[in-house]
């Protein structure tokens, strides 16, 4: 989904709804050493890399000619369960692990890998993509274009693929609650008055409601939202402190002004280079920085980082272990994360 934490560097125009706060004090950084592992050796380039819940399996789509290449592997024996060529980028695991769904040439297809065998979950002759299967993977969540406007939407379905619905408009930001009950993402619409100025909000709904609520007003831009735990949704925004702008994560509770947390100036001024990865279930947020490959604990209130780990991206969390993986010059490699 989810989903992961873009940063810093916007336009004067949109960091001045910032300026005239106090700064939030920065983040302690704690500057840490690894010992990684290859793990998977590769060639091409890595799309999108998940690990299953369990610890037990690594997918991963690589870049190819006319067609990307999907494959899982057992991390235990090392030996790879399944290999296809595909259309789609992007992929995700149910919970329970076992069972993967991704995309492919306009369709959800569901991978099981007890039986060894996929089903294809809406070939109708949509355009579907961007599955999101709930935390507890009763459902899932995809992107259908809609045929005769070409604008997404937002549908809904069971794990089986039954019950298929139209959920809402498609909005930036979707992001599951830990326990799968509801959903949040970023809306916006121009100021009224204010002629190329935007007004941000978040919106909630669930799998029972059709549409969005408004639910949080913002000060200015979200870059991306986050959901550890079911009384702790957090959004990122900038912050301009000074001649400095960096990133700041920020508490929400509707009626009130939104807490500031924890901040970070490992990031650039572009927002678009980094992907982030958020631990599933937990309170870790990882992401390749200007300065090496950064952790922010947000429990801890601490970032860990590791200037000299030559990481790139795509990133996975290991929820079992502890491990991140991340991906480098050779391939995919594991390490211990603090």
């Amino acid at each position: 989904m989810a989903g992961c934490f873009v940063l810093v560097g916007l336009s004067y125009v949109i960091l001045r709804v910032f300026v005239s706060v106090a700064a939030v004090p920065r983040t302690p950084v704690r500057e840490l050493s690894a010992t990684w592992q290859l793990v998977l050796p590769l060639e091409e380039e890595v799309l999108d890399l998940q690990i299953d819940g369990s610890g037990s399996y690594l997918a991963c789509i690589t870049a190819g000619g006319e067609r990307n290449r999907l494959l899982v592997t057992d991390l235990d024996g090392g030996k790879p369960l399944w290999e296809a060529g595909i259309t789609g980028r992007s992929m995700a695991w149910m919970a329970g692990g076992k069972r993967l769904v991704y995309e492919d040439a306009g369709d959800i297809i569901l991978l099981d890998l007890e039986e060894m065998r996929t089903v294809n979950l809406t070939g109708d002759g949509e355009m579907d993509r961007e599955p999101r299967p709930s935390p507890r993977g009763d459902l899932i969540l995809w992107t259908r274009v809609e045929a005769l406007t070409g604008e997404p939407q937002l549908w809904l379905m069971r794990g089986d693929g039954s019950d298929k619905r139209f959920l809402a408009p498609w909005q930036e930001l979707v992001t599951w609650d830990p326990q799968g009950e509801e959903l949040v993402s970023l809306g916006h619409e121009e100021t009224p008055g204010a002629e190329g100025e935007v007004t941000y909000f978040l919106q909630k709904t669930s799998p029972g409601e059709e549409g969005w609520t408004r639910y949080y007003s913002c000060e200015g831009p979200v870059y991306h939202v986050w959901w550890p735990s079911r009384d702790d949704l957090l959004m990122v925004g900038p912050w301009k402190s000074g001649d400095e702008v960096r990133g700041v994560v920020f508490k929400v509770r509707p009626g009130e002004k939104a807490a500031r947390l924890a901040s970070t100036s490992g990031l650039s001024d572009d927002p678009r280079r980094y992907r982030f990865c958020e631990e599933r279930g937990g309170t870790r947020l990882a992401y390749v920085g200007e300065k090496g490959l950064e952790i922010l604990d947000y429990a801890g209130k601490v970032v860990y980082r590791y200037p000299f780990l030559d990481a790139g991206n795509p990133l996975a969390w290991d929820v079992k272990d502890g491990e991140l993986y991340f991906t480098g010059r050779d391939g995919i490699y594991r390490f211990k994360a603090p």
